[in-house]
């Protein structure tokens, strides 16, 4: 287990699908598969420091998902809305209650450091109200796609954030979850290729 400073936060190197892979995540991040049941494709894991303020009108707290997903046929341009679009539709949230802000293309960075056989990579920022205790949080949330086609497999990654609210997307873009997500997602590595065989 390694260990790094960013923004004042301790990231601890944390095993992912049993070994195969690993990631950099906040060391007050719980694995959530100790607590309730996770799909065998996912990797879930919750800030348990973070307790929302009464002022943010939020019960949940930060998490972090990791998901292995067969290739989607959606283009590489709009592939990062589309995830964030099918996330949304899959928390029951209404059109008029998502917007996505924000959106780069991550490739060049990405076949630099730990994934030279990608094809593609981007992510982007959106926010959705996301229903939760009868209640809507207002939830921003960052994605990350890779996209592996020699295997045929894109990683998606998301780190929701129902603390904290943007205004816009140079607000979120220059606000320290947004530093924290860049670290996290710079930081995965596939160390068992046999993981998708």
């Amino acid at each position: 287990m390694s260990l790094n400073q960013t923004n004042n936060t301790t990231l601890v190197t944390q095993p992912l699908f049993g070994g195969a892979m690993c990631i950099d995540l906040p060391s007050s991040y719980l694995d959530s598969s100790n607590f309730r049941e996770i799909p065998d494709n996912q990797e879930v894991w919750t800030d348990n420091l973070e307790v929302p303020s009464q002022s943010s009108q939020s019960s949940s707290c930060p998490s972090v998902i990791i998901e292995i997903l067969g290739r989607c046929e959606e283009p590489n341009q709009s592939v990062t809305s589309f995830m964030f679009d099918d996330l949304a539709t899959a928390n029951h949230v209404a059109p008029n209650d998502r917007s996505f802000l924000f959106e780069f293309d991550d490739t060049t960075m990405t076949k630099s450091t730990n994934f030279p056989n990608a094809d593609f990579a981007a992510g982007g920022i959106g926010q959705m109200k996301v229903e939760k205790n009868r209640d809507l949080d207002l939830v921003t949330v960052f994605v990350w796609v890779l996209r592996l086609k020699e295997i045929d497999t894109d990683i998606l990654i998301t780190l929701n954030d129902p603390c904290i609210q943007y205004s816009n997307a140079q607000e979120a873009t220059q606000s320290p979850r947004f530093q924290l997500f860049s670290k996290i997602i710079r930081s995965l590595k596939v160390l068992d290729w046999g993981l998708f065989c």
